[in-house]
């Protein structure tokens, strides 16, 4: 299959494809709208979205020239990457704030530009290659960020399998200790005061042989 350089090129190849049969007619509708929220996308949930079986997707991504939904979804997300990548996406307009915004406010904003050299740096690089090369993915969090644990396993969850949730008094927490596992990865979200005890665990998982990595807020935590 000749290599998609652009957006475009993908379009054109998902036009063709939609031209196959009305089932693909239907998928093909949905991803001309949909690119990017499609790229987040199972092969069940596309199919659900489009109203068409899973099989169809299946056979879509083949008449487009991929071996399988995983290599579509693969192409699909770099193609996404690469066009919020370009220099003309790249420029956006800051809201000017007045002399006495709220720092809050301020602060927000500064970490939100931040975001970029953050997922840019070999820190981040090293938490991706040891996420993906985990068999097991264990999610922790305690008090505030045992919140955002839920939210962050479903996402995870939908490019990789193996992935858990371990909060203070759930199985998993109470009893990782006793079976580790191999190949265990912990990731866990430690932000500025946090809670002694998501240390302590996430400690005692290291010293069984668990690989460990945490999240924060901020580079002194």
């Amino acid at each position: 299959m000749k290599p998609l350089a652009t957006v475009d090129e993908f379009m054109d190849r998902i036009r063709d494809a939609s031209q196959e049969s009305p089932a693909h007619q239907q998928i093909g509708e949905f991803l001309s709208g949909h690119l990017r929220e499609a790229s987040f996308m199972s092969a069940g949930e596309l199919a659900r979205e489009a109203n068409v079986s899973q099989a169809s997707v299946t056979r879509f991504c083949h008449t487009m020239g991929f071996r399988g939904f995983g290599e579509f979804i693969a192409a699909l997300q770099d193609m996404v990457r690469e066009e919020w990548r370009a220099p003309e996406r790249m420029v956006y307009l800051r809201p000017s704030l007045p002399a006495d915004a709220d720092p809050l406010l301020a602060q927000e904003i500064s970490n939100l530009e931040g975001l970029p050299e953050i997922l840019d740096s070999e820190a981040m690089n090293r938490l991706v290659d040891c996420v993906s090369s985990g068999t097991r993915v264990i999610l922790a969090g305690a008090r505030i960020s045992g919140t955002l644990i839920p939210y962050a396993a479903y996402c995870l969850g939908k490019i990789r399998d193996g992935v858990e949730v371990a909060t203070p008094g759930s199985v998993l927490w109470d009893n990782l200790a006793l079976s580790p596992g191999d190949n265990t990865v912990i990731v866990g979200w430690v932000f500025s005061r946090y809670a002694r005890t998501l240390v302590n665990w996430m400690a005692d998982a290291a010293e069984n042989g668990s690989r460990v990595a945490a999240l924060t807020d901020r580079w002194m935590s």
